[in-house]
């Protein structure tokens, strides 16, 4: 699929583009995949799923299926994604090739800043897991994510975090808007009493 987002992330409505990624983190000596889906709108995550069996394709459908559940207005919602091998297999298109709201958007191989929406949440959001919400006294990591994380965390992040939508923000060049981003989060963390941004290092002083 073409980028038919090319750096327009500007949205007026929910459910009109809605990005999609695996991030990954150890726990217990254990790999977990978690496959997540953000509306570019107001930033929240409307579908999540986690797994440890390496390599599994289940999370990225069960994100799809929740998408389609979610998905009611007339008007289509654009899904943009990399090209990892399940978004790109036959099967997952199969799966929501009849859902004619559902349009697809793709980065271009090897072009993180593509989407840098959601490329840059993956590091706060890993940061945020292990420094204030203790990943490592989890017991079951699905119940972790949904409820400790996901409630909670993404509340905060509508209501303290951020002020306005990043949809909000125009992004017409890759590389500087990726750094753009990397700024704002770190000035969004730190303004909120936090000094454990995950680009702090990356910053000037």
């Amino acid at each position: 699929f073409p980028n038919i987002i090319r750096g327009n992330w500007n949205t007026t409505r929910p459910l009109e583009i809605v990005v999609s990624d695996m991030t990954c983190f150890r726990h217990k000596g254990s790999r977990w995949e978690w496959t997540y889906i953000l509306d570019v709108y107001n930033n929240e995550i409307i579908a999540s799923s986690v797994t440890n069996k390496i390599g599994s394709s289940l999370p990225y459908y069960d994100c799809l299926n929740m998408l389609i559940e979610t998905k009611e207005q007339s008007y289509p919602v654009t899904l943009h994604t990399d090209q990892g091998s399940v978004y790109s297999s036959s099967g997952f298109y199969q799966t929501h090739k009849h859902y004619t709201n559902i349009k697809r958007s793709m980065s271009r191989a090897g072009t993180p800043t593509d989407n840098p929406i959601i490329e840059s949440l993956n590091g706060w959001i890993k940061e945020e897991m292990k420094i204030d919400f203790n990943l490592k006294s989890a017991e079951d990591i699905p119940s972790f994510i949904e409820t400790m994380f996901i409630t909670s965390i993404m509340r905060d992040y509508h209501t303290n975090l951020i002020t306005k939508p990043l949809s909000s923000i125009e992004s017409n060049k890759g590389l500087d808007n990726w750094w753009f981003f990397c700024v704002y989060f770190y000035l969004t963390d730190s303004f909120t009493g936090g000094l454990h941004s995950p680009y702090k290092g990356l910053l000037p002083a």
